[in-house]
């Protein structure tokens, strides 16, 4: 046998080994320590996350519940009538267009809570499974794109994608918040 062809097997075959290792290291540390190693990498940004949606969901609710306040106030005025003589007086004509503007703006508010719920719990949800199952499927198909030559493109390529895709899931919602 050639030496030059032997040490290009060779070579070739301790490069399939080396990405194998280092995808399967990535397998491991995403399924198996999960709860350890690989989101303790990601827990400052986690931390900061969780403080941000908390104060801001306790500060908007809080708003909520006075804009609320302050629109039943206003209900019990709007009711309200005036009679000096030969005249009488409405005041909740004059505050119609004041507690039209608080029943808008608590309407957006409620949108504002619902939606900083459901990124509490997408965040909770790709903690859980962004990276354990993305990050471990995309590496096991680049493990088997290193092996298998025929669909090396294929395999690879959605690897690759489905590892991106998990660190995605899992980060996209802390690191907007």
């Amino acid at each position: 046998m050639d030496t030059t062809a032997a040490r290009a097997f060779n070579g070739s075959l301790l490069f399939k080994i080396a990405l194998s290792v280092l995808f399967f290291l990535l397998f491991c540390l995403a399924v198996f320590g999960r709860d350890s190693l690989f989101d303790s990498f990601f827990e400052p940004i986690d931390k900061k996350a969780e403080s941000y949606l908390e104060t801001t969901l306790t500060k908007t609710a809080i708003t909520y519940g006075t804009i609320r306040g302050i629109h039943a106030v206003i209900a019990i005025f709007k009711g309200t009538q005036v009679h000096p003589p030969f005249v009488t007086i409405a005041l909740g004509e004059a505050l119609d267009p004041v507690q039209d503007l608080i029943q808008r703006f608590s309407d957006v508010l409620v949108l504002a809570i619902a939606s900083l719920g459901a990124q509490r719990f997408l965040m909770e949800i790709g903690q859980m499974v962004g990276a354990a199952i993305f990050v471990g499927l995309g590496a096991a198909l680049a493990i088997a794109g290193v092996w298998i030559a025929r669909a090396r493109e294929l395999l690879m390529i959605w690897g690759a994608r489905l590892i991106v895709f998990g660190f995605a899931v899992r980060l996209i919602i802390p690191l907007m918040a």
